[in-house]
């Protein structure tokens, strides 16, 4: 569960229908990012991806060699925004992020990310979509 100001948990629950329990925390205090989570993703290959009012946080359960359990994602890293609002993954694997404050769409491919912006006629997104043709589709704000 993603939240606006508390970080992001693992809720568990079991056949008993007992009071679920929180198996993970990722607090503000935590990480670096914001608190603010605007969505979450799994991709096909099983990795957890927020998108924060701040950047991209990729969630690593095992740790990283620091033993950090995320990685922070910013403009310094390629994104053409700081405010990620929206995940979505296409066929080809590659992770397509929309941002909400004009900067268009971006796409994390494997070689580091592309981003479709105002010159594309992308500017500011609150979703995006895949068809299963493998399409892409971001929800856009109409122009004001």
């Amino acid at each position: 569960m993603g939240t606006r100001y508390a970080g992001f948990f693992r809720v568990a629950f079991d056949e008993t229908h007992a009071k679920p329990s929180v198996a993970f925390t990722l607090a503000p205090h935590d990480f670096i990012q914001s608190e603010w989570i605007n969505q979450l993703f799994e991709t096909s290959e099983h990795k957890l991806w927020a998108a924060t009012a701040r950047g991209l946080l990729e969630f690593i359960p095992e740790g990283d060699a620091e033993g950090r359990l995320y990685r922070v994602y910013t403009q310094k890293n390629g994104l053409s925004d700081y405010a990620v609002t929206a995940l979505v993954e296409d066929t080809g694997g590659n992770l397509w992020l929309g941002s909400g404050t004009g900067a268009g769409v971006m796409r994390l491919a494997r070689n580091g990310f592309v981003t479709y912006d105002r010159q594309d006629g992308v500017i500011s997104v609150s979703s995006i979509f895949a068809d299963r043709a493998g399409g892409v589709f971001p929800g856009l704000r109409p122009r004001r």
